[in-house]
C-alpha cells in the first residue's frame, strides 16, 4: 500500500510540473500569435534572417523538389518567388519552387556557411543564384570573422549533426518557451527597454517563398538619397577596397561547395540605377572595374555569370533608389532570372517527377 501511495506521489510530482509547462507553453503561444509586434525567437542574427529561417523550417521538403535558393545582400530580396512560380507555370507550364534566403548586409562567406549549414541539412536546391553589386564589397570580412559570427548564432548549432544538436533543435522548434528563451529572459531582466524592432511585422509575414513584405516608394528617383550617401564616404578608396577584397575569392569558395554537392551556382550582376554610377568615386569607370573582376573571377571558376541588365545599370523606371528595385522591377527581374534559368539549361523546361529528383540528389 505504502509502494502505491510512493509511485502515486512520484507520478504527481512528474505530472504536475509537466502540466504546468504545458499550460503555460499553450498560453503563451496565444499570445504571441495575436499580438504581431512580439519579437521573434533570436534564432539569427537579425529580425529578417529570423523570420526567413523559420518560414523555410516551416516549408522545406513538400511533395514537389527545391529548385532555387536566392541569396545575396537586400537588394536580392526583391526576387519574388511567387511571381517567378506564376512565370514559370504560365511560360513553361512548369512546376516551380524557390526560397529566398537573400537579407542585408551578408557576406559570402556568411552565406557559404548558411547553404552549408542549415540550408543543405534540411532540403538541397538545383540551384542558387547570388547576387553581387559593389557594395558587397564593404560586407566580406575573413574567414574566421565570419566563424565568429556564426558560433553565436543559436540556428546553427540546432543542425549539427550529433545526437545532442538533435535534440536540441527538437525541443527549440517544438517549444516556444524554450525558442523564445533569450527574449523572454530579456523581458524580465530588471531595467531592461528595448526599441521596438520596425521590421517584426514583415518578417513574421515572411511566406513560403521568402518573401517578404518590402517598403516601396513612389517617387521618382532624383539622386542619391540622404540614408545612401554613408556609400559615398564608405567607397572612396574605390581601387584600394577592389584590390584587397575577398569577394571573388569567397565566390569561388562558393562554388566549390555548389560543386561538390551536386548544385548549379548562377552568380547574377544585380542591375543598379544609373545614379548608382555616383556612389563611386570613379563612377562608371569604377563600376566597369568592378564587373572586370567579377568576370575574370566567375569565368575561371567556371561560374555562370549572368548580367540581366546588360552592363549592370539598368531602367531608372524599374528602381526605387539607386539599387534596390520597385514592384515593377522585381517582377522584372524575377521574371529574367527565369528565363535564364531555362534557356541556359541550368533548370530543364519541364521538372521532373519529385521522387524521380529526389533520388538522383541523395
Amino acid at each position: 500500500m505504502l509502494e502505491r501511495a510512493a509511485v502515486r506521489l512520484l507520478l504527481a510530482e512528474v505530472a504536475l510540473p509537466l502540466l504546468l509547462v504545458a499550460t503555460h507553453e499553450v498560453g503563451f503561444a496565444a499570445y504571441v500569435r495575436r499580438t504581431p509586434t512580439f519579437p521573434l525567437p533570436r534564432l539569427m542574427n537579425t529580425t529578417i534572417d529570423t523570420g526567413k529561417y523559420l518560414a523555410f523550417l516551416r516549408t522545406a521538403a513538400p511533395p514537389s523538389p527545391l529548385d532555387v535558393v536566392f541569396l545575396g545582400i537586400s537588394p536580392m530580396m526583391r526576387v519574388s518567388g511567387r511571381h517567378l512560380q506564376s512565370y514559370m507555370a504560365e511560360r513553361w507550364q512548369r512546376p516551380f519552387r524557390s526560397f529566398n534566403f537573400a537579407a542585408p548586409f551578408r557576406s559570402v562567406e556568411f552565406d557559404r556557411r548558411l547553404l552549408e549549414e542549415i540550408v543543405l541539412p534540411i532540403e538541397k536546391p538545383a540551384v542558387v543564384v547570388y547576387g553581387v553589386m559593389p557594395i558587397n564589397l564593404l560586407y566580406e570580412p575573413d574567414s574566421a570573422e565570419t566563424d565568429l559570427v556564426v558560433r553565436n548564432i543559436p540556428a546553427f548549432a540546432l543542425q549539427g549533426s550529433t545526437p545532442a544538436s538533435h535534440l536540441r533543435g527538437f525541443l527549440i522548434r517544438h517549444l516556444m518557451l524554450l525558442e523564445y528563451r533569450e527574449v523572454l529572459r530579456d523581458l524580465v531582466s530588471a531595467g531592461e527597454t528595448t526599441r521596438p524592432d520596425p521590421w517584426i511585422g514583415r518578417a513574421r509575414k515572411t511566406d513560403r517563398f521568402g518573401d517578404l513584405p518590402l517598403l516601396e516608394t513612389k517617387w521618382k528617383v532624383a539622386g542619391i538619397a540622404a540614408w545612401e550617401r554613408k556609400y559615398v564616404e564608405r567607397l572612396k578608396p574605390f581601387a584600394s577596397i577592389l584590390q584587397s577584397t575577398l569577394l571573388f575569392a569567397h565566390l569561388q569558395r562558393l562554388g566549390e561547395l555548389c560543386r561538390a554537392r551536386g548544385i548549379r551556382l548562377v552568380v547574377l550582376l544585380a542591375p543598379v540605377h544609373p545614379f548608382f554610377l555616383d556612389l563611386l568615386p570613379g563612377g562608371r569607370r569604377d563600376y566597369a572595374a568592378f564587373v572586370d573582376r567579377l568576370r575574370d573571377a566567375t569565368g575561371r571558376a567556371g561560374i555562370p555569370l549572368f548580367d540581366p541588365a546588360g552592363g549592370g545599370v539598368g531602367r531608372a523606371e524599374l528602381f526605387q533608389d539607386t539599387h534596390h528595385h520597385n514592384r515593377a522591377g522585381a517582377e522584372w527581374l524575377s521574371e529574367q532570372i527565369g528565363y535564364f534559368l531555362v534557356e541556359n539549361g541550368h533548370l530543364a523546361p519541364h521538372a521532373a517527377p519529385a521522387s524521380a529528383q529526389r533520388s538522383t540528389s541523395d
